[in-house]
């Protein structure tokens, strides 16, 4: 799996818990790792350009043939066994999966329309640090649900 999101993590509190649930994923799952790609976007073009700015570095990043799991605030809001099982089709498939975060405009159309899946944390706006942090964990959390870890408890 691919996770190309747009800026800079940088170092911090956020970076740490990127790191923690990355090194967990394979820990859990033998076959699941998770590279991350990020655009530096220091350079990008400002004002109405910008989202198509990103989504040209994002469609360049994206290796040939993944499946596109873009995330979204007009995605889908999935629970943890969906995504978990989502991922694990597209594995049974022999897909791999590259997910993408777009930039502080957020994505643009031309992203949208070639994603398989637009994914959604929920109808609020969270920071794209955060966001990085909240994919990693569920991405850690689907991955001992796939591999019947107990990590993940329902209910």
């Amino acid at each position: 799996m691919t996770l190309i999101a747009v800026g800079k993590l940088g170092r911090g509190a956020e970076a740490d818990l990127v790191d923690h649930y990355l090194k967990l994923i394979p820990a859990v799952h033998r076959r699941w790792r998770l590279s991350p790609i990020e655009i530096d976007d220091r350079k990008a073009t400002q004002g109405p350009d910008r989202k198509a700015w990103d989504a040209q570095r994002i469609v360049a990043k994206r290796p040939p043939g993944t499946a596109l799991i873009s995330l979204d605030e007009r995605g889908k809001a999935l629970t943890s066994m969906e995504l978990a099982k989502r991922l694990s089709g597209f594995e049974d498939s022999a897909r791999a999966v590259c997910f993408a975060i777009g930039g502080p405009d957020g994505l643009d159309d031309s992203v949208r329309d070639q994603s398989d899946i637009l994914l959604s944390f929920g109808k609020m706006t969270w920071p794209h640090r955060l966001v990085r942090v909240m994919l990693a964990e569920q991405l850690y959390r689907a991955a001992a649900i796939d591999a019947g870890h107990p990590y993940h408890r329902e209910g």
